[in-house]
């Protein structure tokens, strides 16, 4: 990096630091020692390319260890320091249609750039060769205990098919929306449109069908990595995590923090009883759910009253 690039980093970093309530002692923790050898393609395009495109997006909530919206710290400093952080973190570096950093979406943070996302790609693409890290092909042969040698992308992808309108209402996991927050109402209040990445809606048939496509599937369903080869779909419990999440973010921006709750028992058993049903068809179809199980004709209500 050039010294006025780095200079401007530093002065960027610096402005952020002031503005996220003092995280001057999280940003010093990441000054981490760079790669005095020759650098690898991979990384040399992620330093050049691919941190450039992203560091003004993301750093204010992943790059100070106590940034008060405490979401995973992947990034760093400077170019060289985000990628001794990025590596630290299983799920990263990956295949692209493996890797978190691409199928993350909408979060409480915006979902990457056309651009940005191109350039990660092709810097996954190359970290991947570098590595050996396998690019899966969905027409392998399916494996007797489960779905074929595929991506977390196209895995994702066939979990959403899986779900039925059946276990969504028999499971009543649609009384979410009507799921009170301290202050702010219920759930469906803030997310009837998919705000941050969630949709939440008193109308359990459009619920319903949003929560099959990504980025709202990932606040149901996760999954694992290992070497950056996808191995299997996980509960993701963002629902009951969200909302005890610490967060000791105070300027303008209040979503940043969101309202504190805790999932009624028969809210949370009715999200787990429909992750399960899910990934049971998942697991049992060998990922060759046809989708076609959708709405089935249910009530846009959900049969629900609030709770």
């Amino acid at each position: 990096m050039h010294d006025t690039t780095r200079a401007f980093a530093l002065t960027v970093f610096a402005a952020l630091a002031v503005f996220g309530a003092g995280c001057g002692s999280g940003i010093d923790a990441l000054l981490l020692p760079t790669d005095v050898h020759a650098q690898s393609a991979a990384k040399t395009f992620f330093v050049a390319e691919v941190y450039p495109a992203v560091q003004f997006t993301c750093a204010f909530c992943h790059a100070a260890s106590d940034n008060p919206v405490h979401a995973p710290q992947w990034m760093g400093f400077d170019a060289e320091a985000s990628y001794v952080n990025v590596e630290a973190y299983e799920g990263l570096i990956a295949a692209p249609d493996n890797s978190k950093l691409l199928l993350k979406g909408e979060h409480t943070g915006p979902a990457l750039t056309p651009g940005a996302a191109k350039l990660m790609r092709h810097w996954l693409e190359l970290e991947a060769q570098e590595r050996g890290i396998t690019m899966a092909k969905p027409t392998e042969a399916p494996k007797p205990e489960g779905p074929p040698a595929i991506t977390a992308d196209e895995a994702l992808t066939q979990f959403g098919k899986c779900m039925t309108y059946d276990d969504f209402q028999s499971s009543r996991a649609y009384e979410l929306a009507f799921q009170q927050t301290t202050g702010w109402g219920p759930c469906r209040g803030c997310h009837n449109s998919g705000f941050a990445g969630a949709f939440i809606d008193d109308d359990a048939t459009l619920m319903f069908e949003q929560n099959r496509k990504k980025p709202f599937l990932l606040k149901l369903a996760a999954y694992v990595t290992e070497k950056g080869e996808f191995k299997d779909i996980v509960a993701a419990n963002r629902f009951r995590d969200k909302g005890t999440e610490v967060c000791t973010y105070t300027g303008a921006d209040k979503v940043l923090c969101h309202p504190k709750y805790v999932l009624i028992p028969e809210v949370q058993d009715g999200i787990d009883t429909f992750f399960n049903a899910t990934y049971s068809h998942w697991k049992q179809t060998k990922g060759a759910c046809d989708g076609s199980d959708g709405s089935g004709g249910g009530g846009g209500g959900g049969g629900g009253g609030g709770i």
